[in-house]
């Protein structure tokens, strides 16, 4: 597991597409809660969020938790070098 964050399998029956919306939709709640200016919900959406992409990577791709700890190693790189690491 990476952070602790557990796939929702019961959507293994769901589409891509379908896993995609739901995606879509826990960014919405993010949006509402930062526009009310509740940053413990917009926190806690953006965990939801998470754990949606998560379920996506492992339910529907059935990337495996090493590719994944891989994919995370290889974005960090990508980003150094991009610079988007910098604390300013």
């Amino acid at each position: 597991m990476i952070w602790g964050l557990v796939p929702c399998w019961k959507f293994k029956e769901t589409s891509k597409e379908e896993q995609l919306a739901k995606i879509k939709s826990e960014v919405g709640e993010v949006a509402e809660a930062m526009k009310a200016g509740d940053d413990e919900a917009a926190v806690e959406e953006i965990m939801d969020v998470m754990v949606c992409c998560m379920t996506m990577l492992r339910v529907h791709y059935r990337v495996s938790w090493r590719k994944i700890k891989l994919l995370i190693q290889k974005v960090n790189q990508k980003n150094k070098r991009r610079g988007y690491h910098l604390k300013h």
